[in-house]
Order: C-alpha cells, then structure tokens, then sequence
C-alpha cells in the first residue's frame, strides 16, 4: 500500500505529533530505499522498525 494512503486513513485518528512522526519517518524510508548506496543491513534495521511501528498504530487498542 502507498504510504500517502495510509497517511491519510490514519489522518485524524490518532495524536497530530504521532502523525506528523510518522510522516517523516515515511519520507525518510522512502529516500533511503531509493539510495543504492544504502547498505542491505542499514535497509533491513530501517523495513523492522518500521514494520513494529505500523503495527504498532495499526494494532486494536483494548477499549477503556
């Protein structure tokens, strides 16, 4: 799925500061991953830690 889209499905539901974290953190990974000078192991860190973080924001919240 494009990133943009799953930008704005998540656009107003969850805290401004977080989407705008994410946000970056997409732009940077996209960057990076057109980069060929980008080492196999710094792109294999970066596609774990953002795969935990969308699941993450995507994981069901237990209800209160």
């Amino acid at each position: 799925m494009d990133p943009n889209t799953i930008i704005e499905a998540l656009r107003g539901t969850m805290d401004p500061a977080l989407r705008e974290a994410a946000e970056r953190q997409l732009n940077e990974t996209e960057f990076r991953s057109c980069c060929p000078d980008w080492s196999a192991m710094a792109q294999s860190r970066l596609a774990t830690t953002s795969a935990s973080r969308i699941r993450a924001i995507l994981l069901p919240q237990p209800l209160e």
